[in-house]
């Protein structure tokens, strides 16, 4: 084997491997030394999956179900399925990051997947990591990464990965291409985020047409259909490694939010906010939409205020009105766009969008045409209800178009096309570009009549190019606060707390960011154009020209993202961020030795916060996949007065957590709460999820239960009335998340009412024979019983086993691949060296 020439060709790659691992770790140094940032969402999801884990213990495996939270739901969504995709084992260094994984290593996901797209291109090394590190550290990303969205950006991370693995795979490179597209999409897939892969399937769409209408015009119609049939099979290989998730997951979904309403799907039409007929709310669906005009904050970070926490400076106009160091270190209400909710800037770096442009201009290939798509089907997307003629369209008639919230995550599209299509166009004056070459004319006596430059045209359009993008960030800089409004719709909120007086401050301090932000991203791109300058009349080598534009947009991306994430968040130890102690109202509650009760928490907000999963079991808690008849029930009676002590009464919720007029806790105990199961004396039909709902309100849930005759469990379920007698009862005898255990006593047939959520995979069997488990109230469990003494099972039953065969084979498959690349690869050094 030719070592030398095997290591001189992997040294550039493992230097900019290198470079990669000390940038992340000098960027996330704090939790190498064991501390972490809030981490909120991760905080929320550890408590909600308090008893998963508890269960999970005990028994070596994951329950289906928790009733941490919402009264109960599965476990798919909070915890996941055991997963036998074998890709996530061996991927890129895994074992580099034991103990420090998150967040660096999702940092370092993102230089590698981008490495490699550069990589396909034939970008060379020392630019494709410049391109990499510019795309690891675009603001999107890294605000994700101080919300915890951890699986979001690492999914975020691996599009670029799987548009390289199409690259190569229409380029000729069937092998390479297709195990690349396999393999990542396998790991993406893992991760969790099917919004991601939805824009990641749109992109290889796009891109996959592009390819093939250039193989038609290129007269390479045969490359062009092998490729697309080994890409379907890459595809589906690496959908089959997640078989499972995805089978669970589907199941799951129709029973979210985002698998539509029931009472919508009634004649009567009627829906809740968050919910429509098949999916979400058109309305909610597009809550999150990115405005047109805060586009602009790709090129100007603060262009509409940045977040609604902004730290601002002592020289700010609301410090020097107000002396208020508290308010100005915790952050001001700056953005002032039209989200209701906005932790950080989404920009991409302005020396980035002004390669982005020049790319436009200089590339020849039809590839910028393709990209130049990509970013305005990002855009498109992302404005969600801004640009309704397109997004309107796709979300009644595209495919679970409208089972995803948050259009402005299609942005992620656009942060990998912008810088991908800028990094080619340095590539395009790199190779294309000689500035010492000049171009003579001579006469028939051979005497020189003219000289011209090559170069000349191709300057020219890069100062157009500067005087348009710089020009426009200089004219923001002079004259931005007179033409865009410095008010928001957090003003009015403000003024209707009595703050008026601090409207105007903040105003002229929004302003003052932009105008700041707009010659900040002025500079960086003259310098740019300066480099550009200086290698164009030979005054710098070309290689250094392209490597300081790149450090330099590094350098303004991670500028702006320590503004959101810097080393001064990382002020937990690990597993600190988690810790809550028990108080005085929590011992109370758990003096209480019932193996199965509920607590509503109303000392926040009782749906947003999972804070009391940690030791009880809550009618609250957060999650964005809660179970939609849940969510009905919460809109139409836990959040009205006039319903909720009958709706917590049916839950068994016997403690209430309140709080007095100084903000103490104290509970409220609940003796009416209708206990873990009870006879009731009539079952009324109702033959639609709405009339159900409205005769719920009406019925006293003691006695009566009434349930939707649609319902495909409740087939053969008929209006009865039953007698009861006085030794009638139903007491729980054993308690496990997945297996509820009942003694059962009543001399005469009835139907008994369980205070569980009612969900498809539950099961019941009565003296060990399998019995029909049925949808009462809306939401609850019930079963009719014979007479006599009973042992009544509930069991959660999980998927079988078969599914995970497919993710386990599928994966080997891929991994198997993996492995004969790297032997064929190391082949080719095989034989006598070069110097022998």
């Amino acid at each position: 084997m030719d070592f030398k020439k095997l290591l001189n060709d992997v040294k550039p790659h493992a230097f900019v491997i290198l470079a990669f691992f000390l940038i992340g770790y000098v960027y996330f140094l704090k939790t190498f030394q064991g501390y972490t940032n809030r981490e909120e969402d991760v905080t929320q999801g550890l408590l909600k999956s308090t008893e998963i884990m508890k269960y999970k213990a005990i028994d070596n495996a994951t329950p289906g179900w928790t009733n941490s939270i919402f009264g109960g739901m599965p476990t798919t969504m909070i915890y996941g399925k055991e997963n036998y995709n074998y890709v996530p084992r061996y991927s890129y260094l895994t074992p580099l990051f034991n103990g420090t994984a998150y967040p660096f290593k999702i940092l370092f996901l993102s230089f590698i997947g981008f490495y490699l797209l550069m990589c396909a291109f034939k970008v060379k090394p020392l630019f494709g990591a410049l391109a990499a590190i510019a795309y690891g550290f675009a603001t999107y990303s890294i605000i994700s990464i101080e919300a915890a969205h951890y699986t979001k950006v690492q999914a975020m991370a691996l599009m670029p990965a799987i548009l390289a693995g199409m690259h190569w795979l229409y380029r000729g490179k069937y092998f390479l291409g297709g195990i690349m597209l396999a393999y990542n999409l396998a790991l993406q897939l893992y991760y969790f985020h099917y919004q991601i892969t939805f824009y990641s399937l749109i992109c290889m769409v796009i891109m996959g047409i592009y390819y093939i209408i250039v193989a038609v015009q290129d007269k390479k119609i045969k490359q062009a259909l092998i490729a697309s049939l080994i890409a379907v099979i890459a595809v589906t290989v690496g959908v089959l490694t997640s078989t499972s998730k995805i089978k669970t997951t589907s199941k799951f979904a129709e029973s979210t939010m985002r698998g539509g309403n029931d009472m919508a799907k009634t004649n009567t039409g009627k829906k809740q906010k968050e919910t429509g007929k098949n999916g979400l709310d058109r309305d909610y669906a597009f809550e999150y939409s990115y405005g047109v005009g805060e586009t602009f904050t790709l090129l100007i970070p603060r262009f509409y205020g940045g977040s609604q926490a902004e730290k601002l400076s002592t020289s700010s106009e609301f410090y020097k009105n107000t002396q208020n160091d508290e308010a100005i270190a915790q952050g001001l209400p700056m953005y002032h766009g039209g989200l209701s909710i906005q932790s950080g800037t989404t920009y991409i770096g302005s020396i980035i969008i002004f390669l982005f442009v020049l790319g436009l201009v200089v590339i020849k290939s039809r590839i910028k045409w393709a990209l130049l798509a990509l970013t305005l089907v990002s855009f498109a997307l992302g404005w969600g209800k801004h640009f309704s003629i397109l997004n309107n369209f796709l979300f009644d008639h595209l495919p679970y178009f409208n089972k995803f919230r948050t259009p402005m995550m299609a942005f992620c599209i656009a942060q990998v096309s912008i810088p991908l299509l800028g990094f080619l166009g340095l590539k395009q004056l790199y190779e294309n570009w000689q500035t010492a070459k000049i171009q003579v004319k001579k006469n028939t006596a051979n005497e020189i009549i003219a000289t011209t430059s090559n170069t000349k045209e191709i300057w020219q359009k890069i100062t157009y190019v500067f005087y348009g993008v710089g020009g426009f960030c200089l004219l923001m800089a002079l004259f931005g606060p007179a033409i865009i409004d410095m008010g928001g719709p957090i003003d009015k909120d403000l003024a209707e707390g009595g703050n008026t007086a601090i409207i105007p401050w903040l105003k002229e301090d929004r302003a003052s960011l932009l105008r700041g932000d707009a010659f900040r991203s002025f500079i960086f791109i003259g310098l740019a154009f300066v480099l550009l300058w200086a290698w164009y009349t030979n005054k710098i080598q070309k290689n250094i020209a392209i490597a300081i534009i790149g450090g330099l947009a590094a350098i303004d991306l991670i500028g702006v993202d320590w503004r959101y994430l810097s080393w001064s968040d990382f002020t937990f130890e690990k597993g600190a961020a988690l810790a809550r102690e028990k108080d005085e109202v929590d011992n109370q509650i758990l003096v209480d030795k019932d193996l199965h009760y509920r607590t509503f928490d109303l000392s926040n907000n009782p749906f947003n916060s999972n804070e009391g999963a940690a030791f009880h079991k809550m009618i609250g808690g957060y999650d964005p996949a809660k179970l939609s008849r849940y969510q009905d029930l919460i809109s139409e009676l836990l959040s009205n007065q006039q319903y909720q002590n009958a709706a917590l009464d049916m839950l068994n919720c016997k403690y209430v957590i309140g709080t007095d007029s100084m903000k103490r806790r104290g509970l409220i105990p609940r003796p009416s709460a209708n206990g873990n199961a009870w006879f009731v004396q009539k079952l009324t039909p109702k033959d639609d999820a709405v009339k159900e709902m409205e005769a719920l309100k009406a019925i006293n849930n003691k006695k009566e239960a009434v349930f939707n005759i649609t319902v495909k469990n409740n087939k053969g379920l008929q209006e009865a009335t039953f007698q009861l007698d006085s030794t009638a009862s139903a007491k729980l005898t054993s308690y496990h998340p997945d297996t509820l255990k009942y003694n059962v006593s009543n001399t005469q047939v009835g139907y008994l009412v369980f205070s569980e959520i009612f969900y498809e995979d539950w099961k019941v069997e009565i003296d060990g024979k399998e019995a029909t488990l049925n949808k009462v109230d809306y939401t609850l469990r019930g079963v009719n019983m014979p007479a006599g003494n009973h042992q009544v099972k509930l069991y959660f039953k999980k998927l079988d086993s078969s599914t995970d065969t497919v993710d386990f084979i599928s994966s080997l498959v891929i991994l198997g691949l993996v492995l004969i690349s790297i032997l064929l690869w190391l082949k080719t050094y095989t034989g006598k060296s070069a110097n022998d």
